[in-house]
């Protein structure tokens, strides 16, 4: 939807991002315009205030149109780093150094700046401040690590908290909040560890739940969930614990959720993932 939203104001030459009611000759007339090109706080605007916590603008439909347009055009009060719709076009569509290597996998705007970061630095490094600051406008950052981080197993120990937060109300229905309540990781699942379990611990912590989705997946769309884990904290002896068998499912990547319950949403929990054996899974 982002990319959309600013591909219009791109082909138009107009950072007016139009979303219109009626007919396809637009006679019912303008249902929503946004300027992607404004970087003040307006109803209407969707522009985060100060404050926010960094990786919001990653699950932001306006904020990813927005960072596309800032990093493409060096106007507006802000500037932008101006490299251009070709810079834009080449991450989107390079098979090499872009979106379409086939390495990757669940795009998102973490990996697309990542990969513009790279490109501004090799070929017009006196941009790669205001890309910087075009990021750090939107809450945003060039890496994966609030969507999509990759986990392997190993010897090293690691472990990641997660508290949660109430769920985003939106025309008539409760969502939950996708950067504060849920953890999203990639997986390659080979066949050597079908076994993946959650233990987590706190004190009077969140109750999380384990979700595994399929490549081509709608979040929170049952039939697009492959394994799935909810039981009630606390599990195990006063912690709590999650588990999924992989076995069965197609060799392949999924992408492993971590989601805080919102109905018994509490205090901070330290959870970590692992195998049966209790190898852990870290980036």
């Amino acid at each position: 939807e982002g990319w959309a939203n600013f591909f219009q104001t791109a082909v138009l030459a107009n950072s007016v991002y139009r979303d219109t009611v009626g007919n396809s000759s637009c006679t019912g007339g303008t249902y929503l315009a946004v300027n992607l090109n404004l970087e003040t706080a307006q109803n209407g605007q969707d522009r985060m205030l100060a404050g926010t916590q960094v990786g919001e603008g990653h699950f932001r439909e306006v904020s990813v149109a927005r960072t596309l347009y800032d990093i493409m055009d060096s106007g507006g009060s802000d500037g932008g780093a101006g490299v251009g719709f070709s810079y834009i076009w080449k991450v989107f569509s390079d098979a090499d150094q872009g979106l379409r290597n086939p390495q990757n996998h669940f795009r998102n705007i973490g990996l697309f700046s990542n990969y513009m970061k790279n490109l501004i630095s090799t070929y017009d490094g006196t941009k790669s401040s205001a890309f910087d600051s075009a990021l750090s406008n939107e809450y945003q950052l060039a890496n994966e690590n609030e969507y999509g981080l990759k986990l392997s197993p190993g010897s090293q120990s690691c472990s990641f908290q997660i508290q949660g937060a109430a769920d985003i109300y939106s025309m008539g229905t409760y969502y939950s909040n996708l950067l504060k309540s849920n953890d999203f990781f990639r997986f390659n699942y080979d066949g050597s560890r079908p076994i993946v379990e959650l233990h987590y611990s706190g004190s009077g912590p969140s109750d999380l739940d384990l979700d595994v989705y399929q490549e081509d997946y709608v979040y929170d769309d049952s039939s697009t969930i492959v394994r799935r884990s909810h039981s009630l904290y606390p599990e195990q002896a006063g912690t709590g614990f999650e588990t999924v068998n992989f076995s069965g499912l197609p060799y392949g990547t999924y992408l492993i959720n971590v989601r805080v319950n919102s109905d018994r949403r509490a205090g901070l929990a330290t959870y970590f993932l692992s195998a049966s054996n209790g190898e852990r899974f870290c980036p």
